[in-house]
């Protein structure tokens, strides 16, 4: 009865420690008009969406009358070895709020990503619409920090007024520790005309460098070739 017992407590502790719930609750959210700001840890207060990996927020800011922006990430957009985030946002701010003009800063980060595959790089998608003008910025922190900006993926030039949308390729980070974080920056600037308003939609994402997917390609080509000869 006693080797039971034992064999019975040492197969619910193997069970207990081999179920863990991983944790995804490491992504923030950030809207800052430079005089005030709001930000939103996953799944606690003021996220919207009680999905993890899902930050939603909508609200005023000062003279910024409408914010609603979601980010989006692991395990929902993307792995740890394949991130994926998107970041969508419409700002609007008021004929009276900004005499001068404004700026909103939104920044959208998450953690513990990596390890970066091999002959990868980072790329960053945009398009939407601005009244005003928009800049997109990319970041990859090495010491896995919220909102780290330790290496600067790229900066698209500032965008608008009127339609906007593009592609830009980091510089060559290949093979970066792990663990690190990402985060993808807004910089909306709005002047003092009535009713200045920017939405769009932005994707930071890691995809394997033309080499690696011509090679790919081949590879694919010659299984191929090799089947029909063995069906021969």
């Amino acid at each position: 009865m006693k080797i039971k017992a034992i064999i019975s407590v040492l197969a619910l502790l193997i069970l207990t420690l081999g179920i863990q719930t991983p944790s995804y609750a490491t992504a923030f959210l950030r809207l800052d008009n430079g005089t005030s700001f709001v930000t939103i840890e996953d799944n606690l207060a003021g996220d919207l969406n009680a999905l993890p990996g899902v930050i939603s927020f909508s609200g005023a800011i000062g003279g910024w009358i409408v914010n609603v922006t979601t980010g989006v990430t692991k395990p929902i957009s993307g792995t740890a070895v394949a991130p994926v985030m998107d970041l969508s946002s419409i700002n609007l701010t008021t004929p009276d709020g900004l005499p001068g003009g404004g700026t909103m800063t939104v920044s959208f980060t998450d953690r513990d990503f990596g390890p970066l595959p091999n002959g990868w790089f980072f790329q960053g998608t945009y398009g939407g619409t601005t009244t005003g003008s928009v800049i997109y910025r990319g970041y990859l922190d090495l010491s896995n920090s919220p909102f780290g900006e330790g290496v600067s993926l790229f900066t698209t030039s500032p965008a608008g007024p009127g339609p906007f949308s593009g592609t830009i390729a980091s510089a060559g980070v290949n093979n970066a520790q792990f663990p690190y974080s990402l985060t993808q920056e807004l910089i909306i600037h709005h002047g003092p005309q009535p009713y200045q308003e920017t939405s769009g939609d932005f994707k930071l994402e890691v995809v394997p460098e033309p080499a690696t997917m011509l090679l790919l390609g081949s590879g694919l080509i010659g299984l191929l070739g090799f089947r029909r000869k063995f069906e021969k």
